[in-house]
């Protein structure tokens, strides 16, 4: 009987956690970055939710540039490519997941229509962001 107990438990949770509009996957933070996200949506959540992400985005550039260290380009030229993308589609995987996390976590009862509207805004900043910080790191690859 405890055990289905705490099956009943993990989906009653799982409900509760699937109505939070943010979902399982956050946007704003996942195509621009935790401050973006977090000056959109100041009023809901607190200075955690921002350097929770930027230590996890710190952790992510530091894994990058070991890796890039680490390397030799003139030798191997071809893996910049892979690289690259690895490490973007690994920080928009983790950040986007992590600030889900955070969010349910710091506002748990936030208004599904005010969210949805705030996060609008803060994709589309994150977008352009995205758009300038991936054209200069292009950029530099290229030199």
């Amino acid at each position: 009987m405890a055990e289905n107990e705490r099956d009943i438990e993990k989906v009653e949770g799982q409900k509760v956690a699937d109505k939070h509009p943010v979902g399982n996957f956050m946007w704003s933070v996942a195509v621009g970055s935790p401050v973006i996200s977090f000056i959109v949506h100041r009023k809901k959540v607190g200075a955690e939710f921002v350097v929770t992400l930027i230590c996890i985005n710190m952790l992510l550039n530091l894994g990058d540039k070991l890796l890039i260290g680490s390397l030799d380009w003139n030798q191997y030229p071809l893996l910049k490519i892979p690289v690259f993308l690895g490490y973007w589609a690994a920080r928009f995987c983790v950040l986007g997941k992590a600030g889900a996390w955070r969010m349910k976590v710091d506002a748990p009862k936030y208004d599904a229509e005010e969210f949805r509207q705030k996060e609008k805004i803060a994709i589309i900043v994150g977008l352009i962001y995205s758009a300038l910080v991936i054209t200069v790191d292009v950029m530099e690859a290229l030199q």
